[in-house]
């Protein structure tokens, strides 16, 4: 039952309506739990709340989401040609982002909801950077995707259009990087061919265990990208499409892990 409901859902998921979306995914959360109530009552031969004759009876919980704020306080990360800073954009779009997972039933973490660099308090750093690393790193480790949500840079204005890393320590972040890139790429950026890249070497990237991706979103550098990242608007387009190539990723694992 749980591959008929999950292919349809992802079938109808496609139609990328935001209304679909999440009435969807309610119903899906709702036939999963009847469905996993109806065979921990009527599985024959249950001894243990969950068990039924045959075993383990799948149970339904959504994944963790921790949301990386790029950057912030006194690290502003790129500075935009129309004077924008990246660590302003970068925390808009992931509170965006976690409006987007909560409507939808995820339990979302932020590393940062102010303006402000994170501290570890738990050692010595030489650096305010490799306290404020290190703190992301470990609230990394509370979630079971890890999302952090950046802006690029180039000395060449021409350059534009998202890209997106993946870690190396979790085989399925190629595969939720590709999700992302191609749900970007095809309803925001029709002009951007770029190929996801191995974030193999980035200190985030590198110490965290759960599929994890870094998003650059677009190039500060670039006229045209960075005054579409001044729009409200669209950077809500932005978060819809990250959230959707997420929750396309969770739905997929959870009908080929069960």
């Amino acid at each position: 039952m749980f591959y008929i409901i999950a292919g349809v859902f992802c079938m109808l998921k496609n139609l990328r309506g935001r209304a679909w979306g999440n009435a969807l995914l309610s119903v899906f959360i709702m036939l999963s739990a009847c469905g996993v109530a109806f065979l921990n009552v009527y599985g024959q031969g249950s001894t243990k709340a969950g068990e039924g004759a045959s075993g383990p009876i799948f149970t339904f919980e959504l994944p963790v989401i921790v949301i990386d704020a790029g950057h912030g306080g006194a690290d502003s990360g790129a500075v935009g040609v129309n004077g924008m800073l990246e660590k302003d954009i970068n925390l808009k779009l992931a509170t965006f982002l976690s409006r987007e997972f909560e409507s939808a039933g995820y339990k979302v973490v932020m590393t940062r909801t102010d303006d402000v660099m994170l501290v570890d308090a738990d050692g010595v750093h030489s650096t305010k950077k490799s306290s404020d690393l290190t703190a992301r790193a470990k609230i990394a480790g509370e979630g079971d995707i890890f999302i952090s949500i950046h802006m690029n840079k180039f000395s060449e204005e021409k350059y534009k259009g998202a890209q997106v890393y993946y870690s190396v320590n979790d085989p399925t972040s190629a595969s939720l990087a590709e999700m992302l890139q191609r749900g970007i790429a095809e309803s925001l950026q029709t002009d951007n061919k770029r190929a996801i890249k191995s974030g193999d070497g980035l200190y985030l990237l590198d110490r965290v265990r759960c599929p994890a991706v870094i998003v650059e979103c677009g190039f500060l550098s670039n006229w045209e990208e960075a005054a579409r990242l001044m729009d409200e608007e669209y950077l809500k387009q932005m978060a819809f499409e990250i959230f959707s190539a997420t929750d396309d990723f969770v739905i997929e694992r959870m009908s080929t892990d069960t």
